[in-house]
């Protein structure tokens, strides 16, 4: 996903936005070069950057998440009201039972 997208464009600040949008420059302008190090570090910034919204991104659905779950619950809407038992009654009897000889 990319940072534009609708789904991911709203959770992002203009600020982180901005970032990585230098980092992403930045790391553009050292690829065509030859110093494999500063391509690196600034790769693992720019991951770093990346991976810190993303996690933030999850944290906050996983609230809101939680929050929806925990006012349904209060709320008295239990998922499986009314679903009762199951009758699956085929005719078929469990049992045990022991073999004598």
């Amino acid at each position: 996903k990319t940072i534009n997208e609708e789904e991911i464009k709203d959770k992002v600040s203009d600020d982180e936005r901005s970032n990585i949008e230098r980092l992403v420059a930045e790391l553009r302008e050292l690829i065509s070069g030859d110093d494999i190090a500063a391509i690196k570090e600034k790769t693992d910034e720019l991951t770093k950057v990346v991976q810190d919204i993303g996690a933030r991104i999850y944290q906050e659905a996983a609230a809101a998440q939680q929050a929806a779950q925990d006012a349904a619950g209060a709320a008295g809407a239990d998922p499986n009201a009314g679903a009762g038992p199951k009758d699956d009654d085929d005719g078929t009897i469990d049992a045990e039972f022991e073999e004598k000889k």
